[in-house]
Order: structure tokens, then C-alpha cells, then sequence
């Protein structure tokens, strides 16, 4: 049996594309909520995340062309895409962590490591790429998950990794004070926020 790489190992490979996913998402969750300000409603939670993902379709099929990965087609604005030979679907997160797949076949495959063989024979892992939002309709965290299987009810994750807000990866080390030494510092992780209801059974989403 395969070893499964761990998030650090991951990062390593595909760590360029955290600040393209923080960026098209921070976008697109602020167009979707744009979408029902302008119309003086509240936002439908129901339809909140089919413009989300069509606004972070859009952003990251035109990044593509510069941060060099390949965006897969799926039904209803589906996101999928191959980051540095990694199968990565993209999802709302339920509650934090990876949506079940309910009756969908193909994301049950994705999710038992089961759906993807590489030109060269050598399968890379499937990932999920999970976002979620504030209560206020804006980004609130991207994580990253290998999952290691998956039934109609129940996700078993080998690890699942909140991805460091580019902004924090990149504040200035803290200067010690009198009588402290400098130790290392761990990015800040962005807590999760409230999600909403997940859409199970359909593929596309």
C-alpha cells in the first residue's frame, strides 16, 4: 500500500497555487455577495454558492494561463483542477471538513483515491480544495484535505489542513523582547466559519 504524502509534502509541490486560490475566491465570494446587496435582499444561502463558484470558475480558468494548471469541465460550474498532477476538487466545505458524496459516483471515486491515473502510469493523490465563508458572506478559510475513503454517509481523511492566509505567511517575524529568545513561528491559521448547507447528491457542485 501507498504511503500517502503528508500536507508538507503537498504544499511543497503545489504551494504556488494557494495565493492564486485565496485571491479568485476572496473575488468571487465579494461578487456573490455584491449580487444580492445591490438588490437590497439577504443572501440565499441556496444560491449563494452556485455564483461563488461561477465568479471563482472564471478567475482561476484565466490564472491558469500564468500559474500553469489545467481546469477539468464538470457540470453546473463543477471545479476541479490538476495542480502540479494532484486531481483537486474544489468544494464548499460542510461544516469544515470534506462534503459527503451522497449518490454522486464519480466524487465518491475522487474521494476513495480511485478516479485518476496519470499519462505516465503513476497516479498522483486526489485532493479537495475546500473554502468557506463568513456569516457575512465573505471568505473565510481554504483547506486542504486527502481523503482516504468515503461511503454515501461517512468521509475518512488521512489529513485535512487549514491553508495560510498569504497575507499571514507573510507578516515580519515578531522581535524578541528583553530577556526572550527568537523562536520559530507557525503561519496563523484562519479559524473556520459558519458553512452552509452542502449539496450532496449533485456531481457538479
Amino acid at each position: 500500500m501507498r504511503k500517502p504524502p503528508t500536507y508538507e509534502e503537498v504544499s511543497e509541490e503545489i504551494g504556488a497555487i494557494y495565493p492564486v486560490l485565496y485571491r479568485a475566491f476572496e473575488a468571487a465570494t465579494a461578487k456573490a455577495k455584491d449580487y444580492f446587496v445591490r438588490q437590497g435582499r439577504p443572501i440565499d444561502w441556496q444560491l449563494y454558492p452556485d455564483l461563488v463558484r461561477y465568479e471563482a470558475k472564471v478567475l482561476l480558468v484565466e490564472a491558469g494561463h500564468d500559474a500553469q494548471y489545467e481546469m477539468e469541465e464538470l457540470s453546473r460550474n463543477g471545479l476541479m483542477a490538476v495542480f502540479s498532477g494532484y486531481p483537486t476538487r474544489i468544494r464548499k466545505a460542510d461544516n469544515g471538513t470534506v462534503p459527503l458524496p451522497g449518490n454522486s459516483q464519480p466524487y465518491m471515486l475522487h474521494l476513495n483515491q480511485q478516479a485518476w491515473l496519470s499519462l505516465f502510469g503513476e497516479r498522483k493523490w486526489n485532493l479537495m480544495a475546500l473554502w468557506d465563508t463568513t456569516p457575512l458572506g465573505l471568505l473565510g478559510s481554504i483547506r486542504l484535505a486527502l481523503t482516504a475513503s468515503a461511503t454515501k454517509a461517512s468521509v475518512e481523511n488521512y489529513w485535512i489542513e487549514t491553508i495560510p492566509h498569504p497575507a499571514a505567511a507573510q507578516q515580519p517575524p515578531t522581535t524578541p523582547g528583553d530577556g526572550q529568545t527568537e523562536i520559530e513561528r507557525e503561519d496563523i491559521d484562519i479559524g473556520p466559519a459558519a458553512s452552509e448547507e452542502d449539496e450532496r447528491a449533485d456531481e457538479g457542485k
